[in-house]
């Protein structure tokens, strides 16, 4: 779809592949590079999970010049769920990137017996560049952003969300070209920290993953709603929800 002349702003709200390219090419190759690697694309998370796949990405000595443009559309690289989830969690935690836990502590009786540390591994943005990034994404889920159908509303009021849509080529096997048909689809968000109806949420975490649908964006906030509420049926309260959904067109 063709915009015109538009503001970078629009280029991340109408996730633009041609806005993209070109800021990514206006970026010299090697501060591009290390950026990368700062974020993790190029290291396993040390998640406590095993079998983590390991990096599927080139050295800087067979990063051509004009890669930037590729990587900024999502081709060129092969990253897995939990890095990006790593790399954009960054955003909420103050520009650090974190390790990713899946037990924070080990109960018995009641009573914890085991904690595990919250550890930064590194610092990436600046307070200055995290605000700024957290306001371009903020117009993702305005009305006309590739993300507006990802709202959510929790017991009445509307959650005050930031996040980013993405769509990738799926390699046909058959034909041994990038389909014109399926596209691998997904949608990852946060609530914003100040936001009202998050503050007045039942207390408790959980993440939710779905997949399915024609888009990622395109699971309608009255089923994400219905999920927290059978959630909470189970006694699983929600206070705050990070969410990555996925499917094919």
């Amino acid at each position: 779809r063709s915009y015109g002349r538009i503001k970078f702003a629009d280029v991340v709200k109408y996730s633009s592949n041609v806005g993209m390219i070109e800021a990514a090419m206006k970026i010299p190759k090697r501060v591009y590079y290390n950026y990368l690697k700062k974020l993790g694309f190029m290291e396993k998370t040390g998640i406590d999970l095993p079998y983590e796949n390991s990096r599927v990405f080139r050295s800087y000595d067979k990063f051509r010049n004009q890669a930037r443009a590729s990587v900024a559309i999502g081709q060129e690289i092969g990253i897995t769920p939990v890095q990006v989830i790593c790399a954009a969690a960054s955003l909420a935690n103050g520009g650090y990137l974190m390790k990713p836990r899946i037990v924070l502590n080990v109960q018995k009786n009641n009573e914890i017996i085991k904690t595990f540390k919250i550890v930064k591994r590194r610092k990436i943005f600046s307070e200055k560049t995290n605000k700024t990034v957290w306001e371009l994404l903020k117009n993702v889920l305005k009305r006309r952003g590739t993300g507006y159908r990802a709202n959510i509303t929790i017991n009445g009021k509307k959650l005050d969300i930031v996040g980013k849509t993405g769509t990738a080529q799926v390699y046909d096997e058959r034909t041994g070209e990038y389909s014109q048909r399926l596209r691998n689809t997904s949608f990852l968000g946060f609530p914003m920290e100040d936001d009202r109806a998050f503050k007045e949420a039942p207390e408790g975490f959980i993440t939710v993953a779905v997949f399915g649908g024609s888009f990622a964006e395109g699971v309608s906030s009255e089923e994400r709603s219905s999920l927290l509420a059978a959630f909470k049926k189970r006694g699983m309260n929600v206070k705050i929800l990070t969410f990555s959904l996925g499917g094919y067109k």
